[in-house]
């Protein structure tokens, strides 16, 4: 590979060379620092190390660019390896994998290319892409969508967002970026809808909104609420990869960044193509793997993932879906490495920062869609009562999985009080990384993107390098560890901004901030030591909770349970699990809401009609009721009873919810919510606030 293609070889000549620190020069939470605050001796500053890079970086892209030409039959060279294939045939190759860009939010699938965006979502893909590079940021792709989109029926790793994290982490982590991809698609088909209504604080920060449900079941109304929300919701607005963007170019003033993916399979392959990555049924799943540390499978492992009646698709389907978005992100770091020459050509040099801010323009977008003044399929949704909630931040909680840092958005984490232990919750036999099997090794002579897109000169660090980037005083530290322990320690610690050198590189510091798409306020003030009644009680326990860490992430560790009989399919989507009531008298659970705007609470329960924990939502009993009060204003207690509850809820495309609406007065402060059932056991699974 390197003889052929070359590889990475930019290595920084400057010793000892600082690092701005972006949350602290005056550009605010998206690191929008004013170019003219950064100190001359930082890369940003070395006009001769940003030449160097762009040009190693354009180098980097081309070489990955040819790796899918080649792993689908479109190599630059003839059959000889040696000489180039004619003008004509290159720039055929060019159309078929091009990225469409038309003047106008109207991007659904074209014959050709593998992708087609709006000018203006191309130009604010183009500036985030610059932004993430020069401040050494996090990049988000998110994928939402149903079962296939999942990875069912085959391994997790193998779906088409953890093949784009696989291949495309190494490129952005050689331009300075983290990559985080995070596969948020679920079998249950409410969940986009759920997931929607908690704003981002379930699905995360997003730079990228990747849509994709094989059959376009979903009502117009809970996709025009997810689009919405990832537009109102956290600090970013995304680009977001529909087929079908409902209305959002007309209600965001024709500001949204709006495209899609080609997803005609024959386009590439053809419908005679004998590579094996065109096999779209060919399955090669793997459920267990010897390991050699002691660590063994509570029960017989299946020889292979479970697909009934070929229902999912094979592996490489998902794999073509991945070198689609691939090459779309190939393709824009290109233009945005162009747009950085041109803009330093044109304006000078350091590229000006009207070029890569990002904060006006995601204010100007959110702004929009938040005054639309439209009748939207979002309000037909939410209804004429509840229509302003397209419009404004949402927030939620429940125990379904994936969700981000599942650690800190559970129904459980804004609770007053802890839950006793759950008889009912899964533990991991164990949560180190799973080894890949021999099998998926690609066969010699066949081309392999990843390859080229880790291939360098540079050799590879040792243990030492790390001693000399990671500086700190033994005397001062005394942690009682091992020195490698120590190090490891330092990484994940944090802390470690006190004890890191100054030349620690760029990619590192990003590494170590950590950002969290939460409600900062919800359960983070003490309760009253005055509450009435029995709160949090024995009455109220987790009930099935999924063990793991399930994030949606390369890094989910989820469902490895001694009963599980595949526990290397790593799947992540886990609708179910809640707050369950043990009795039919519950005693209170108290909710810590913090700082609210809207003066909305929205529950969804499920009730478990013979005790035996079949929780179905239609299976509210007759003699049920649902008691709550505000603020620990215990006087004002509201009860209702089998027929009030539901007179009261409100039925959203398929699911039925609770709505709670407080006064004025009871949102000056931070908000807190008690709750308790009678007359039947219930479990509560999601609460939405705003």
């Amino acid at each position: 590979t390197l003889e052929q293609y070359g590889g990475w070889n930019f290595i920084d000549s400057v010793d000892n060379r600082p690092v701005i620190d972006f949350s602290r020069c005056g550009g605010g939470d998206l690191y929008d620092c004013p170019s003219e605050k950064f100190p001359d001796n930082t890369w940003q500053m070395d006009e001769q190390y940003v030449g160097d890079f762009i040009s190693q970086s354009k180098q980097l892209i081309s070489r990955v660019k040819e790796g899918i030409y080649e792993e689908y039959g479109h190599s630059s060279f003839n059959d000889d390896g040696v000489t180039r294939k004619s003008e004509k045939e290159l720039e055929e190759r060019s159309t078929l994998f091009q990225v469409l860009i038309v003047p106008d939010g109207t991007t659904k699938a074209s014959s050709t290319g593998v992708a087609i965006l709006s000018e203006v979502a191309w130009n604010g893909l183009i500036r985030k892409l610059l932004h993430s590079i020069i401040t050494g940021d996090y990049f988000f792709v998110t994928v939402i969508g149903d079962d296939i989109a999942a990875g069912h029926g085959n391994n997790f790793v193998q779906s088409a967002i953890m093949q784009f994290q696989f291949l495309m982490e190494p490129v952005f982590d050689l331009l300075g970026v983290h990559l985080l991809s995070r596969n948020m698609a679920s079998s249950d088909p409410s969940s986009r809808l759920l997931g929607a209504l908690a704003g981002g604080d379930l699905y995360g920060e997003m730079d990228i909104l990747w849509y994709d449900v094989e059959d376009e079941v979903e009502s117009q109304g809970v996709k025009d609420l997810l689009f919405k929300q990832s537009i109102l919701s956290g600090d970013r607005v995304p680009l977001i990869l529909a087929e079908d963007p409902v209305e959002i170019w007309r209600d965001s003033n024709e500001t949204a960044w709006m495209g899609s993916l080609n997803t005609d399979e024959q386009l590439i392959c053809g419908k005679n193509n004998k590579l094996q990555v065109c096999k779209f049924h060919d399955y090669n799943t793997v459920c267990w793997i010897p390991r050699n540390d002691g660590i063994s499978p509570g029960v017989d492992q299946d020889d292979h993932i479970k697909n009934p009646g070929g229902k999912y698709p094979g592996r490489y389907v998902h794999q073509l879906k991945a070198r689609k978005l691939s090459m779309l992100l190939l393709h824009a770091l290109d233009a945005a490495l162009d747009v950085w020459v041109d803009g330093i050509q044109e304006n000078g040099f350091p590229l000006q920062d009207n070029y890569w801010h990002v904060g006006d323009v995601y204010t100007n977008i959110r702004e929009s869609v938040r005054q639309n003044p439209h009748s939207s399929a979002c309000g037909t949704l939410m209804g004429p009562d509840f229509e302003a909630l397209c419009h404004v931040e949402l927030h939620g909680r429940t125990e379904w999985t994936p969700r981000i840092t599942p650690s800190l958005t559970g129904l459980h984490n804004i609770l007053s009080e802890p839950l006793p232990s759950a008889k009912e919750q899964e533990n991991n036999i164990y949560d180190m990384i799973d080894l890949w099997p021999s099998q998926w090794k690609i066969p010699e002579g066949q081309a392999d993107p990843h390859l080229m897109a880790i291939a360098s000169y540079i050799p590879k660090p040792t243990l030492e390098d790390y001693y000399d980037m990671w500086e700190f005083d033994d005397d001062e530290y005394d942690w009682g560890i091992t020195d490698d322990d120590a190090v490891l320690e330092m990484i994940n610690s944090d802390s470690s901004q006190n004890v890191i050198n100054t030349t620690m590189d760029n990619t590192t510091d990003g590494f170590l901030r950590k950002r969290t798409l939460i409600n900062d306020t919800a359960g983070a003030f003490d309760s009253d030591e005055n509450d009435i009644g029995d709160f949090n009680s024995n009455h109220w326990s987790l009930y099935n909770i999924v063990g793991g860490f399930c994030d949606g992430s390369s890094q989910s560790t989820c469902h490895r349970s001694p009963d599980n009989t595949c526990l290397m399919a790593g799947h992540v989507d886990f609708p179910r699990g809640g707050i369950i009531s043990n009795s039919s008298d519950s005693g209170w659970l108290k909710f810590l809401l913090g700082k609210m705007s809207e003066k909305i609470v929205l529950l969804r329960l499920e009730w478990d009609n013979d005790l035996r924990r079949t929780l179905k939502q239609e299976a509210m009993p007759e003699g049920f009721w649902f008691e709550y009060f505000i603020n620990n204003n215990e006087e004002n207690i509201i009860t209702l009873d089998h027929h009030q509850f539901v007179s009261h809820s409100i039925k959203v495309d398929q699911v039925t919810l609770l709505p709670i609406l407080l006064l004025s007065s009871e949102v000056e402060n931070e908000v807190t919510l008690s709750l308790r059932v009678r007359g039947g056991s219930a479990a509560l699974t999601h609460l939405y606030f705003a």
